[in-house]
């Protein structure tokens, strides 16, 4: 994954890290404590809508969720192809993650 980080009023800096490492820094782990959950459970509730069988939206929501859960620390996120099989073997197979047909019932 390839990202933008302002860490502590520092200057911007590229970085490159596998999405693995990324969930396990310092910075993740911080934010997770603070929100009493697990690194992974942070990410999970800031994922927006997308397509599960899509590898760009995928991408694209796993990005962002990463940037809304560092509380924008990070930016301009990007997946790469090593990051998305992360991303299906971790979070998607494991949660449960999959297709619907478009019906979902109706909330009580």
């Amino acid at each position: 994954m390839q990202l933008i980080a302002a860490l502590r009023g520092r200057t911007p800096m590229p970085m490159e890290l596998s999405f693995e490492d990324f969930l396990c820094s310092g910075l993740m782990q911080r934010q997770a404590k603070a929100a009493m959950c697990s690194a992974d459970d942070l990410v999970t509730d800031y994922l927006p809508d997308f397509d599960c069988s899509n590898p760009d939206e995928v991408r694209e929501a796993f990005a962002e969720a990463c940037e809304q859960a560092s509380e924008y620390a990070v930016s301009r996120v990007r997946l790469d192809d090593d990051d998305e099989k992360f991303v299906r073997r971790h979070f998607l197979r494991n949660r449960h993650f999959r297709l619907t047909d478009q019906w979902l019932p109706e909330a009580v």
